[in-house]
């Protein structure tokens, strides 16, 4: 089949590759739509590796390329024989986590155990640490890891369903976490400021507007003008930090939620000079979204307004 293959940094060779080789519990996928993440972005111009060998060494592409690409959907052509949940034919979306679930194993471990799947003693996902990605003609997946979309669900939405996961999962993990400052108790969180207006960052956006129906202050900060028309087009205010400084946008208060979308060090050093003391930074774990994929389909399912946002 042809695959992307990542063979050293920025050094993308279209080829061919032999076909996945299928475990009892896995199906084979026709890949229909794959979505590019800024860790493959990362990964891409070698400013992250997160394929470990055993002692820990980083695997450098040279001697292990990888095939990028972890956000997906696909269509089931085959199926190992100890499947019955999935059939050839089936639309899936895919959770690219590999966990004791996935595995089959018995006992799980105490992550898996009480619902951590994304810090599974074991855990490897496609297109990140070695394991084959989804920018390639098919990918073997383990039944437990698909989901069978709705029938009116494009396969492009689909693939966004992952990082919607991402950010529910992040939210969840924010509203668990003991705070001074929460959106539902005595001392009400009233400005949230969104590092980064790319994907995640619009996604954290519409969840706070659209689901949780947050009124206060949401402050967007990007250098794009495209991303930030579209923080305005979804409730947000938006501050080119090019040009604006964030002191003072939020009325002297400082922030009292504070979402980092931009994955870099300076949007970081940027977030803490802002926040307020007691203030929360919940981050998405890439791997986190295991258990909340099937609530975001069913949300994109009812026409939740999503963005339709190009990487």
């Amino acid at each position: 089949m042809k695959a992307a293959v990542l063979e050293n940094v920025e050094k993308l060779v279209v080829k061919q590759i032999p076909d996945p080789e299928l475990s009892p519990n896995e199906v084979l996928l026709r890949v229909k739509a794959v979505g590019v993440c800024g860790t493959d972005l990362h990964i891409y111009r070698g400013h992250g590796n997160y394929n470990l060998d055993a002692t820990g060494r980083h695997i450098p592409l040279t001697e292990q390329p990888q095939v990028l690409g972890h956000e997906f959907s696909g269509e089931v052509v085959e199926t190992g024989k100890e499947v019955t949940s999935l059939k050839a034919g089936d639309r899936v979306l895919c959770d690219q986590g590999i966990n004791c679930v996935s595995l089959g194993r018995d006992p799980l471990c105490p992550y898996c155990a009480t619902g951590d799947s994304h810090q599974c003693e074991h855990y490897g996902e496609h297109g990140i640490t070695g394991l084959q990605g989804a920018l390639a003609e098919y990918i073997a997946m383990p039944a437990p890891n698909c989901l069978v979309l709705p029938p009116d669900m494009p396969m492009a939405l689909a693939a966004l369903v992952e990082p919607v996961g991402c950010v529910l999962h992040a939210s969840e993990r924010a509203a668990q976490t003991t705070a001074r400052y929460t959106l539902d108790g005595d001392e009400r969180i009233k400005n949230i400021l969104i590092c980064g207006a790319g994907p995640a960052g619009i996604y954290f956006l519409q969840y706070l507007r659209t689901v949780l129906h947050f009124e206060g202050l949401i402050l967007v900060s990007d250098i794009r003008k495209s991303n930030l028309e579209m923080v305005e087009k979804f409730g947000g205010t938006p501050v080119n930090v090019a040009r604006q400084d964030l002191r003072g946008q939020e009325h002297h208060h400082g922030h009292d939620d504070e979402r980092d979308q931009a994955g870099g060090q300076p949007a970081q050093h940027e977030m803490r000079d802002r926040m307020r003391a007691g203030a929360r930074e919940p981050r998405p774990d890439p791997g986190g979204c295991y258990r909340h994929c099937e609530l975001a389909q069913r949300r994109a399912g009812r026409n939740v307004p999503l963005a339709s946002v190009t990487w």
